[in-house]
Parts: structure tokens; sequence; C-alpha cells
């Protein structure tokens, strides 16, 4: 089969571009940004399908959530999620913290959609990657943000989710202060490593036609492998932990307990799903030593459009479907301990 990237524009020929902000090891591949020719197909497809409905959703989830707080509802809720609970007299408001929770994990796949959805729109339209190598800084640092992020707060709403499961409203996790310093911890970690190129770090590349850290490299190889693998590990934990909670659960709360325990396997399994593109990626280079200069190069193409797919899914997991699940469960335990007072 045909190599259908451009090949890179010879010196005589190419547009002159700035010259690079650091040193060339920390940049990879960034010669072929000068004769990249952005295809038809390959940019209009991100730019409609996920990132304008991705888009769309998460407006509609943030709208949701706004309405929430003051106890309106504006997204439906899911009918099997809260089956097993009393209709309440009034609107109940939803819990605050529940709303934080899915508000920080949809941020980066808030950040991450918006830039993405601008630079394809700008590189469709000029049929080029507009900025060359400086864009190309932007579009690596705010990726790996994204991928790193993302991962982390994956783990995190399976955690926060296991806990509701296992304790309620009751839980030491379960305090939005905790809550709050937790997420904010995972942005901040994830934002200064997509910062260490900056610092001389090997580093970001040119990946067929994006940018991002460079994971044909031993440190983002192995920080991906690390963050990946920690969070699939401490998923599967809380899981474990939360079938328990449901096995152990009283009358009362044991089927919304047990709904949203479907829903965090559901979920984690479509995560681990999502993420294993990029998993081959880390094991092709560990195997081969190449995969960009290699036949396998497409790889990049799939992962792209994968991971695209989370910025329209992930809200509506976590933003629209966790959110409720949570809430039923909180709500069927104030019922259930309303009733066991004397």
């Amino acid at each position: 089969e045909d190599d259908i990237r451009s090949p890179p524009t010879p010196a005589s020929e190419a547009r002159e571009t700035p010259p690079p902000a650091m040193n060339d090891n920390v940049r990879t591949h960034y010669n072929a940004l000068a004769g990249y020719t952005s295809y038809d197909l390959q940019w209009l497809g991100p730019i409609l399908y996920p990132l304008t409905f991705a888009c769309i959703a998460q407006a509609l989830v943030f709208t949701d959530i706004a309405l929430s707080s003051q106890g309106r509802r504006f997204l439906p809720q899911p009918k099997w999620l809260i089956r097993n609970i009393s209709k309440p007299a009034s609107p109940i408001r939803m819990d605050s913290r529940i709303n934080m929770v899915a508000s920080i994990i949809m941020l980066s796949e808030v950040v991450f959609a918006a830039c993405c959805i601008v630079q394809c729109a700008l590189n469709y339209r000029h049929r080029e990657f507009v900025g060359t190598s400086n864009a190309c800084d932007v579009q690596a640092a705010y990726a790996t943000y994204y991928v790193f992020s993302a991962i982390g707060l994956a783990a995190y709403g399976i955690i926060v989710g296991w806990r509701v499961i296992a304790a309620g409203d009751g839980g030491a996790l379960f305090q939005a202060r905790r809550l709050l310093a937790a997420g904010i911890l995972i942005h901040v970690v994830a934002l200064f490593i997509a910062l260490l190129p900056l610092f001389g770090v090997d580093g970001w590349m040119f990946a067929t036609d994006y940018c991002m850290f460079n994971i044909e490299a031993p440190l983002y190889c192995a920080l991906f492998l690390f963050f990946f693998g920690g969070s699939v590990i401490v998923s599967v934990i809380a899981l474990y932990n939360a079938s328990v909670a449901v096995a152990s659960a009283s009358m009362d709360t044991a089927g919304p307990k047990r709904d949203a325990f479907k829903l965090l396997l559901a979920t984690s399994g479509y995560l681990f799903a999502a993420w294993v593109t990029t998993l081959i990626i880390a094991f092709l280079w560990l195997a081969n030593g190449a995969v960009f200069n290699s036949t396998e190069w497409r790889i990049y193409g799939a992962q792209a459009i994968i991971l695209h797919s989370n910025q329209l899914f992930t809200p509506l997991l976590f933003g629209w479907l966790w959110r409720h699940a949570m809430q039923a469960i909180l709500v069927s335990s104030d019922a259930s301990s309303s009733l066991a007072k004397p």
C-alpha cells in the first residue's frame, strides 16, 4: 500500500519557518511540517465527528450540571438508574460534590476538544499545518496534558464511584476539599509533564498529521506506561471493592448500588479500549525501535480518531450517567436512613 504522507519539502522549496525555540533533539519529525498538506476527509472527519458532536454533548452536560444544582432537570434521568428509588415529592438538588467531580473530569476533555477543533479547522481551511513548528509545540503540549490528565481522571472517577457505593454520603474520601485537591493535583501533574520539553527533555513529535508527546522516546514512553498501568491497577482494585460493597448492601440500597457498579464496569471497559491504541504504539516502539518510520505508522491516525471520541463519550459517561448513578445511591441511602430512625 502506498504511503500517502506528504514527504518533507526540500530545503530549496520549503517555506520559511521561524527558527526552533528549542534544541532539535526535543522536536522529532518536525522536518515533515514544511511539506505537509492537510488532507480533505482526514481533517474534515474529526471536525464533524467526533469534535462537533463532542462540543454539543459537553454543552448539554454542563447545562444539566448548572440546572441540577438548583433542583432542575435538563437532560433526562436514565430510567434504569432511578428505577430502584422512590420518586421524590419535590425536585432534589444534585449533590454539589458529584457535580464538582464530573466537572473536574470533563475539564481536560473540554480543553482538548476546543483546542483541537480550532486547530483542525484552521489546517483544513488552509490545507497546511498553520503555524508549523510553533503551532506543533502548542498542540503537542495540550495533547500531552490531555493524555496524562484523562488517564488519571478516569481512575479518579472510578475511585470516587467506589467510595460512594461503599460508604454513601459518609465516606472520608467523599469530602469536597479532598475531592477538589485530588482533581487539581491530577491536572497540575499532567500540565507539568506536558511542559517537560521546555526544559530540554525529549520531547514532542509530529505524528503523521498532528503533534503529541514523543512516545517513541524513553521518558515519555515510560511515563505513559506508568500512568496507564497505575490507572488500570487502582481501577481494578476500586471495582473489586465496589463489587464487595454491592454484595453486602442492604435491600434498600442494593439496587442503585448494583446499577452504579455496572456503569463503572462498562465505563472502565470503554476507557481501557480507548487507550489500547496508544498502548500498542508504546509496545511497538519497545519491540521494533520505530513506529512513525515503519510500516505501522498509520496507527497514529487510528489513535487520533479514537482518543477524540473520548471528548464525546466521557461527558456522556461521567457527566451524565455517572452523576445520576451516584445521586441515586445518595437518595436511596438517605431514604434508608430515614426509615431506620425510630
